[in-house]
């Protein structure tokens, strides 16, 4: 089997919880490589690599408790915070960057009466992603 690698953008927030315990469960069956990357989106006013960009030491945050389950699942973790513009297209970067095999997401919150049922980064990592993308949606 070629090498596997799993891209999980994570932001910390509840209903991603079982997109990354599908990810570390897939990781430790297939001895993949686990990426987990908490993307801040920034405004074209600030520079990407701007040293005090919003939202930074929240990721930061994020990506401790992420490492923190994977432990607790028996998986390491290579985890980073993604300045960007666009969440899907960096997404989609990043997989190529990596080579990676699969992108596990959540969904989003879009399951409401009114709006799209898959948010737009949802929708441009399917049509564009080079790998299996895996989304998940927890029950309500």
């Amino acid at each position: 089997m070629p090498s596997q690698h799993i891209l999980l953008p994570y932001n910390g927030l509840p209903r991603e919880m079982l997109a990354l315990q599908a990810a570390c469960d897939l990781a430790k069956a297939r001895r993949a490589k686990l990426s987990v990357v908490c993307l801040v989106e920034t405004s074209l006013s600030l520079s990407i690599d701007a040293p005090d960009i919003p939202g930074v030491a929240e990721a930061n945050r994020a990506l401790d408790e992420a490492e923190a389950i994977a432990a607790k699942r028996g998986v390491r973790v290579s985890a980073s915070v993604y300045p960007c513009r666009d969440a899907g297209h960096a997404i989609v970067t990043l997989c190529a960057r990596l080579g990676c095999s699969h992108i596990i997401m959540e969904m989003g919150d879009t399951l409401r009466e009114g709006t799209p049922p898959l948010s737009s980064d949802v929708e441009h990592v399917l049509a564009n992603a080079p790998c299996e993308v895996w989304i998940s949606r927890i029950a309500e």
